[in-house]
């Protein structure tokens, strides 16, 4: 008899031993299916996350690196300068990017606007300049232009006096596209005896060209009562306009306090914070490790998945534990079914020297076990499909409710959480958690079929050797 036909009938005759082997199957491929599931949307998850932070990078100092400097050294530290993002930008996995400089600008004639309602004793407004023409926060979708437009790339190169202002700053003090607006870039000289400080001012004319919105949250039970304002009162402006102001209140300074060390060739210098988009989220990791050959070694690349990585706690804890428990189940399967096999080749150790007594070969014998093991494995496997996907839900609200707890005994205060992550997305731990979900896909119907035979073959190893080893003259005698 063909010992394939032999396999499907010693699997009907038997019921009871293979509805035992079934039992055992079904209840360890659960294990096996919920953990895969787990382990699957968890990844899915950090891949949908990541995608949608884009590949952004940001170079900043790193102060774990200079915690314990000496003042020699502070003094002699080397900042990123704008030659340095250009060669960074240069490089072929960078899409465009941009470097900033930063001034606060007062104005007498205009109002700051404040979501919270509260009215500003002083009305300073951040400047941030741009070499980026289109606008990094415009292209990342951070802000949005409602009217007019963004710089040209003139405008970048001649430092034009053109600014970008928000819709609600606009709005509050009823100024259009084309308007003229006027700040003042005021310096304060103390004296010994004043009472009150001398002021030199420079008036600043700039043109509005394009009005934008911000992307923030403006729930204030969300934000705990507080919306930032500043947003609202960024002005955007080329780089050559904010760098021109600094200059002018670094000669100012210099007049003023003779004695300060200040000398002319520190009067243009610039301190950039360089964004850098990628054109593959895949290419961060090589992207971080060249740039990081432009920049002194107590710099540092951040790049936009790390701001996943600093709110995933919930999702990583699921991920790592649901691995942890498939590769204990995966063992456990391995031990018991090598056991149970072996116990039931025991009880029909006479047929078996039957079979080969009558010049069947091992291999066919061999193959004839594991065909019942393997036919029986599928129908746990198949089974257990569907009961996986309920037991994953399951045990992923019983693990974060464990994490939770975990947490929740810890100390009052929060967590240090790293905020100068560039996160042009604002993703949030919540985020995180709606995005997580279990899902019945082919994926996770090919892997855990992959893994469950695969599993059920090497526990077939032990049970082999066993049928390697019968001698058919001494089990006939």
């Amino acid at each position: 008899m063909n010992f394939m036909k032999r396999a499907f009938l010693s699997l009907i005759r038997r019921k009871g031993k293979s509805l035992i082997l079934l039992t055992i199957i079904f209840i360890l491929s659960n294990v096996m299916a919920g953990s895969i599931a787990i382990g699957q949307a968890s990844r899915n998850v950090e891949k949908t996350m990541k995608q949608q932070l884009g590949a952004n990078a940001s170079v900043e100092m790193d102060w774990e690196k200079m915690q314990d400097w000496t003042e020699e050294q502070w003094q002699n530290v080397q900042y990123v300068t704008p030659a340095m993002a250009d060669q960074i930008g240069a490089l072929p996995y960078v899409k465009y990017y941009d470097y900033n400089t930063e001034a606060y600008i007062n104005s007498t004639s205009l109002k700051m606007y404040d979501p919270n309602m509260m009215d500003q004793e002083y009305n300073y407004f951040p400047l941030r300049g741009v070499n980026y023409a289109p606008v990094l926060d415009i292209a990342n979708g951070t802000a949005t232009l409602v009217e007019g437009r963004v710089f040209s790339d003139e405008d970048i190169a001649k430092a034009n006096y053109v600014v970008l202002i928000s819709d609600k700053l606009a709005e509050q003090n009823n100024v259009f596209v084309g308007d003229i607006i006027m700040l003042n870039n005021e310096f304060q000289i103390w004296r010994e005896g004043d009472v009150e400080p001398e002021k030199i001012v420079r008036d600043i004319a700039l043109e509005v060209i394009g009005i934008f919105s911000p992307k923030v949250n403006t729930n204030q039970e969300e934000n705990g009562g507080w919306i930032d304002y500043t947003p609202f009162n960024r002005m955007y402006v080329p780089n050559g306009v904010v760098n021109a102001e600094n200059r002018w209140m670094n000669e100012q300074y210099m007049i003023a306090y003779p004695d300060s060390g200040i000398t002319p060739d520190q009067l243009d210098r610039v301190y950039i914070n360089p964004v850098f988009v990628l054109n593959n989220p895949e290419e961060v990791e090589s992207f971080r490790t060249e740039a990081m050959t432009y920049l002194p070694d107590y710099y540092k690349v951040n790049v936009s998945s790390d701001a996943y990585d600093s709110v995933a706690g919930p999702i990583k804890f699921i991920g790592s534990l649901s691995n942890t428990i498939l590769y204990v189940a995966i063992g456990a399967t391995i031990l018991i079914l090598s056991l149970v096999v072996i116990l039931f080749l025991r009880d029909r150790k006479h047929e078996l020297g039957i079979y080969l007594s009558l010049g069947e070969s091992k291999s066919k014998v061999m193959a004839q076990i594991l065909i019942e093991v393997v036919a029986i494995a599928v129908l746990g496997i198949t089974l257990s499909l569907f009961t996986g996907n309920s037991i994953a839900e399951a045990t992923s609200q019983s693990m974060m409710d464990l994490r939770a707890g975990i947490e929740g005994d810890g100390p009052d205060y929060p967590m240090y959480k790293e905020s100068y992550i560039y996160n042009p997305g604002g993703i949030t731990e919540e985020d995180v958690m709606e995005a997580y979900s279990i899902q019945f896909s082919w994926d996770y119907v090919l892997i855990l079929y992959g893994v469950g035979v695969g599993t059920v073959l090497l526990s077939s190893i032990a049970p082999m050797i066993y049928i390697l080893r019968l001698k058919p003259k001494k089990i006939m005698m």
